[in-house]
């Protein structure tokens, strides 16, 4: 009797937490209305979205968001002494505090440069790099 109440238990919890990720939830639409004004007018969630910018070209939006998500790809494939560098680099930082800041010459973070930009040419990124 024990187990089957423990299972039970198990069950009723295991429940609960995946309605907690949101697994019981069903998805809205956007037009739906969520606020009513006294004129019986009712806001919808689309009407919470900010208006798309027109001198944005959609394609090239998603053109950028493909290259920044393979760039990420790209950076988690590099050792983490490389992925220091990199995060370094693009915070800002100048290859002499770099050096600095990890106690090595300047010399030996510039090859590490050089075997980032290897990994990039080689995973198609090459005319991205400066």
């Amino acid at each position: 009797m024990r187990r089957v109440l423990q299972a039970k238990l198990q069950d009723i919890e295991r429940a609960e937490l995946a309605g907690k990720r949101g697994g019981s939830t069903r998805p809205l639409s956007l037009e739906q209305s969520i606020l009513s004004d006294d004129t019986g007018a009712g806001l919808t969630l689309a009407d919470l979205l900010p208006d798309p910018d027109p001198e944005v070209n959609p394609q090239e939006a998603l053109r950028r968001t493909d290259l920044r998500r393979h760039v990420e790809r790209v950076l988690r494939q590099l050792p983490e002494r490389q992925q220091a560098l990199a995060d370094g680099l693009r915070s800002g930082r100048s290859v002499s505090e770099l050096s600095r800041s990890f106690r090595v010459p300047r010399g030996t973070l510039y090859e590490e440069l050089r075997r980032i930009r290897d990994v990039f040419q080689d995973n198609g990124l090459e005319e991205y790099l400066h």
